[in-house]
């Protein structure tokens, strides 16, 4: 798993927006999570960069939620930490 976005900003992230390959090599998003508590957002912005045009989500727009027709805010980005996660 990897991060690929957030929601705010890569310097004061709100909520994650984690990833992973799929079979064909294309990153695929798997969930968002709930807005961070602050000290875990201030640890976060020093592990996250920002990603250019070379990010396989520049560009791409997804949905805020069920139901709604609104546009989630996000920025693809980097993380220098790897979490491994287990569904």
């Amino acid at each position: 798993m990897s991060t690929a976005g957030v929601t705010g900003t890569v310097t004061a992230p709100v909520a994650l927006l984690p990833a992973c390959c799929d079979p064909a090599g294309q990153l695929r998003l798997i969930a968002r999570t709930t807005p961070l508590p602050t000290p875990v957002r201030r640890d976060l912005a020093r592990h996250l960069h920002p990603s250019g045009p070379e990010h396989p989500w520049h560009g791409r727009r997804f949905s805020a939620g069920r139901g709604t027709r609104g546009e989630l805010e996000y920025h693809p980005g980097r993380c220098d930490l790897v979490a491994e996660s287990q569904v």
